[in-house]
């Protein structure tokens, strides 16, 4: 299942090929809790999901999230759900209580967020990626490019590393915070602009201001494959 916002927030089947109409909202994200169970952020706060079958959606708004989400993600181990909101940073925990999380007593604004390897990813624009285990306690790398702190707007999981998405383009780098590669050096990408980008069929498909390519994951390498 694909979700998307053109207006409303649908889901596409990518087995029958069919749109199901969900609610209208602007999506933010989306945190997948198994096969047919969802969470979807949106402009006005985070909703729980369930799919039915065909084009049956159960949807039940959160309640004391009705802030606009800036992302999500869920810990399949201790079944919470992590979100970033204009509060900041807070999950959710199995019986929908609400707990803000906190760095030396401040709040944390994330941009992105996202599990891997049973831990939290939080990644902010000038304070590095707050990096938080099951235990909740909290590391903080920061990024660096020719000795520049990198401040990524997006980042994923890619192959036991991280593909942040920076001012200067996109970076892969480890998960202590080493960069690996400059993909935007490495591919001859036209543009530094990169405004989204998204893993399909271990294709990364990157959305430049100026054209629009996939890197193509070849074993332990990635290549260029132009697609327009």
């Amino acid at each position: 299942m694909i979700f998307f916002d053109d207006g409303d927030i649908k889901a596409y089947n990518k087995k029958t090929g069919e749109i199901s109409f969900i609610f209208n909202a602007s999506l933010k994200d989306v945190a997948i809790v198994d096969g047919n169970s969802f969470y979807l952020g949106t402009n006005i706060g985070v909703f729980w999901g369930k799919w039915n079958g065909k084009s049956n959606f159960e949807v039940k708004k959160i309640d004391n999230l009705q802030y606009r989400v800036n992302s999500l993600a869920y810990h399949p181990l201790n079944k919470n759900l992590y979100i970033s909101n204009m509060n900041g940073l807070c999950k959710m925990t199995r019986n929908e209580t609400i707990e803000y999380i906190h760095h030396d007593n401040k709040n944390i604004f994330p941009n992105s967020i996202v599990y891997a390897k049973g831990k939290i990813y939080a990644s902010t624009f000038n304070n590095g990626i707050y990096i938080i285990d099951e235990n909740e306690d909290i590391e903080v790398v920061i990024p660096k490019s020719e000795g520049e702190n990198l401040s990524f707007s997006q980042v994923i999981e890619y192959q036991n590393s991280f593909i942040g998405n920076a001012s200067g383009g996109l970076y892969q780098f480890d998960f202590k915070g080493n960069l690996m590669r400059n993909l935007q050096i490495d591919f001859g990408l036209a543009s530094k602009k990169t405004f989204s980008f998204s893993l399909f069929n271990n294709e990364l498909w990157v959305g430049l201001m100026v054209e629009f390519k996939t890197l193509t994951s070849n074993t332990n390498c990635l290549r260029l494959k132009n697609q327009f």
